[in-house]
């Protein structure tokens, strides 16, 4: 019998807003509706999807899906709508970070910095707020959520490092150079979610650029589950402190040997 049943993945993502008219990343606050503890859900069918306004990025929830195909087709579902209550002259991107001009950070929400403390599942303590070496850098998380039936913490702990592996391993080497990985995108950082199973948040929003990216990061954290459901979890225990350095330390050569050891699927 699997470990794991039932799988599904959903995701929160953050977006910059770029003023096409100058190439500018400029504050959300202006547009986009609902906050963290009170998102704004614009399908009244299914209040998965939903926005909210996260320091001066728009984010964005999806439902959780069983596909890759599914699981694209509500990623762009959410970012369309915000594209589609934008002026014109406005888009959303996709990118890991932006240092924002002085005067898109005037307001009490443009100030704070920092979300709320998530845990590192390789030391089982919480993770520290970041402090920005530039106090107008921003960036942008991809945080994805893995739902399954009769979830529970020491499960939830495995499929978190598994998912170091299968997503975080490959993020450094598909993910562009970036700012944001001073701050955030420390390996195993999650959440516990107690309605449904963990909230992996080490990567950025980066998989958002291409379709193909898009469909490999759910392809990839379904490979993570399998993997714990093979019950291969100690094989990674065996390589932990080549996982964390090659995620903190962005050592692309550890991640490449992680790749070609593993067989990870790029």
């Amino acid at each position: 019998m699997k470990l794991i049943n039932n799988v599904t993945i959903g995701a929160d993502c953050e977006v910059f807003i770029k003023d096409k008219r100058t190439n500018e990343i400029i504050s959300a606050e202006p547009y986009i509706q609902g906050t963290k503890y009170n998102p704004f859900v614009f399908d009244p069918i299914n209040p998965y999807f939903n926005t909210s306004l996260d320091n001066v990025l728009g984010e964005f929830g999806i439902a959780p899906a069983k596909s890759s195909l599914e699981w694209l087709a509500n990623i762009i579902k959410s970012r369309n709508y915000i594209e589609s209550i934008l002026p014109e002259y406005l888009c959303t991107v996709a990118q890991p970070a932006a240092v924002l001009h002085d005067r898109w950070l005037q307001t009490e929400n443009a100030q704070e910095f920092g979300c709320e403390i998530d845990l590192c599942v390789w030391t089982r303590s919480p993770n520290p707020r970041p402090k920005a070496p530039n106090s107008n850098l921003r960036s942008a998380g991809g945080h994805l959520h893995i739902g399954y039936d009769n979830n529970s913490e020491e499960v939830s702990e495995m499929i978190i490092k598994s998912m170091d592996l299968f997503v975080g391993i490959p993020s450094v080497i598909q993910e562009p150079d970036n700012e944001r990985k001073l701050l955030y995108g420390k390996a195993g950082a999650f959440r516990f979610k107690e309605k449904y199973g963990c909230e992996y948040r080490t990567v950025s929003n980066y998989y958002l650029v291409t379709d193909n990216l898009t469909k490999w990061a759910f392809e990839a954290a379904e490979r993570a589950v399998q993997f714990v459901n093979d019950e291969r979890i100690e094989e990674l225990e065996s390589v932990k402190e080549d996982v964390i350095d090659a995620i903190n330390s962005n050592n692309k050569r550890t991640a490449e040997k992680l790749i070609r050891h593993f067989n990870l699927i790029l």
